[in-house]
C-alpha cells in the first residue's frame, strides 16, 4: 500500500473526499504506524563472526569471565528483539551465555567464539508527504487495517465515540492477524544483512 492509497482509504472513513488537514493526517499516520508495528515488528537478522581465529583477547572481565563487546552501529537499529542471540541453532540465555550493555552492545564470552545469529527490530520509515507513491513500511495485511487506527487518532479530539469505534475495529482485526500468525506460520518480516558490526 502506498502513502497516497493510505490517505485515500483513511479519508473514506468519514472524512468525505479528503482530510481537513494534511499535517493532522501525517501526525496521526506516524503515531498509528508505530503502534501497528507491534503486531508484527520489522525484524532483521545479522550473522556475527566472533573471532573465528581463536586468538581473541578479553576486553573486559565480569565475575572472572572474559567478554568482548560488539556495538551495533546501524542507522536502522531500534532495539534487540526478544531472545536475540543464537548459536549453532540454539537460542542463548541472557545473563548466562551473553550480556547486553547500553541497550545496543552485546558482550560475548571470549572463549565462546564462532558465528552468532543476532535479531533486532529496525526503525520504520516514517510516513511523509515527500513521495505519496512510497510504500508503507509495514506488512500488507496490517496496512489494510491501518486507516482504522489513523482515523481513530484524527477523530480523537472531535468525536470521541467515533474514534473509539475505529480503534476497537482496528484492534479486533489486529487480534485476528496475530492469531493467524501464531498458528504455526511465522510471518515476521526478516531482512538478511551482510553488513558489519563494530566492537
Amino acid at each position: 500500500m502506498t502513502i497516497k492509497e493510505l490517505k485515500t482509504a483513511t479519508a473514506g472513513l468519514g472524512f468525505e473526499d479528503d482530510l481537513d488537514s494534511s499535517s493532522r493526517f501525517y501526525s496521526a499516520a506516524n503515531r498509528a504506524l508505530y503502534a501497528a508495528n507491534r503486531i508484527r515488528p520489522r525484524e532483521k537478522i545479522y550473522w556475527l563472526k566472533h573471532n573465528l581465529k581463536g586468538d581473541l583477547t578479553p576486553e573486559t572481565y565480569i565475575q572472572g569471565i572474559g567478554y568482548n563487546p560488539y556495538t551495533l552501529y546501524r542507522d536502522d537499529f531500534f532495539c534487540f528483539a526478544p531472545s536475540p542471540v543464537s548459536k549453532d541453532g540454539r537460542t542463548l540465555i541472557l545473563g548466562e551465555d551473553y550480556l547486553i550493555e547500553d541497550e545496543k552492545t552485546l558482550l560475548l564470552k571470549t572463549e565462546a567464539q564462532g558465528e552468532y545469529k543476532i535479531l533486532y527490530f529496525r526503525k520504520l520509515t516514517p510516513i511523509t508527504d515527500e513521495d505519496e507513491n512510497a510504500e508503507i513500511d509495514l506488512c500488507e495485511d496490517i496496512c489494510q487495517i491501518l486507516p482504522l487506527l489513523i482515523a481513530s487518532y484524527v477523530w480523537l479530539d472531535d468525536e470521541e465515540e467515533k474514534s473509539a469505534i475505529y480503534r476497537n475495529l482496528f484492534y479486533s482485526e489486529a487480534a485476528q492477524i496475530k492469531a493467524f500468525g501464531s498458528k504455526g506460520e511465522n510471518r515476521i518480516s526478516k531482512y538478511y544483512l551482510d553488513g558489519g558490526w563494530e566492537g
